[in-house]
């Protein structure tokens, strides 16, 4: 944890809604810090270069591709990554009292242990593949890989949240 700030922390599998609890917090105040962005901003600056040298592309679909579908590549990628992302997250909390870090590898990234409470976000395997399709523009298959590549267990968390809703 860092000393007197508010951190929460909301994960959960990739479509399980995390974001939009992540968005309820921000209209009650808090800074929101969403892991995801953050890691695109980072693969196009700090990690350009690396990342370039291991995959060849910087684009994020192809890269994906490649992960979804290979642990070893998904561990490369990742010790490129992760350092970089936490310590651009780390720099933002710092600016702020109240902070929410929305990211699905909270834990996996170690930045639970920043966080003063943890929220986990679940969903049923049906709206998560609709979601997850509808917002990447991508096939049944590749969303069915993004979910296998994900831990179905939920970790030690202080709330846990259904988030079943369908749009009507």
């Amino acid at each position: 944890m860092i000393q007197n700030k508010q951190v929460i922390g909301v994960t959960g599998p990739t479509g399980s809604g995390k974001s939009y609890i992540s968005r309820l917090f921000k209209e009650i105040g808090a800074f929101v810090i969403e892991a995801d962005k953050i890691g695109h901003d980072v693969l196009i600056n700090e990690a350009k270069s690396d990342i370039l040298t291991c995959f060849g592309t910087l684009d994020r679909k192809e890269i994906g591709k490649a992960v979804f579908t290979s642990s070893e590549k998904l561990k490369i990628l990742n010790n490129i990554m992760y350092p970089l992302i936490i310590k651009r997250i780390l720099n933002i909390v710092e600016e702020h009292e109240f902070t929410v870090i929305d990211a699905a590898l909270l834990f996996e990234t170690g930045l639970d242990k920043y966080c003063t409470k943890i929220i986990y976000v679940l969903a049923n395997r049906k709206s998560r593949l609709k979601r997850i399709m509808e917002r990447d523009k991508i096939t049944l298959e590749q969303a069915e890989n993004r979910l296998k590549s994900q831990s179905a267990k939920i970790p030690d968390v202080n709330i846990v949240i259904c988030n079943d809703y369908e749009k009507l």
